[in-house]
């Protein structure tokens, strides 16, 4: 009788998603005051990353990364609040939550920011 092994190959974008979830984590773990986001940090984030795997396993891998790649500049317009940085496809959506024109801290004062320098 032969034995077979049969090997589950994970979707690269949702281990990508997977590792992002690890990487958001760590750094609420190590940025956040203590005890302030645990829960989200070990609980909710793995959760999420869990299910929004398991909900896209179905999927094709380019509507995934599509889709993905949707989620990654709204989590990035939370940060820099810029509605003309998104997508036009997206604008709408910021539009609805934060109309333009708003004061958005200008491109090198946000390089920083994200670079983890303290801005007065």
């Amino acid at each position: 009788m032969d034995s077979q092994t049969l090997v589950r190959v994970e979707n690269p974008t949702t281990k990508r998603v997977k590792g992002v979830m690890y990487a958001l984590k760590t750094i609420i773990v190590t940025q956040a005051p203590s005890n302030s986001m645990s829960k989200m940090a070990f609980i909710i984030l793995p959760a999420l990353a869990d299910e929004m795997c398991e909900e896209m396993a179905e999927l094709d891998e380019m509507t995934i990364r599509i889709i993905m790649a949707q989620i990654g500049e709204v989590i990035a317009w939370i940060g820099h609040g810029d509605n003309d940085r998104l997508p036009e496809s997206l604008r709408e959506f910021a539009e609805g939550i934060q109309p333009t024109p708003i004061e958005t801290a200008d491109d090198e004062e946000t390089d920083r920011i994200l670079e983890g320098e303290i801005v007065e």
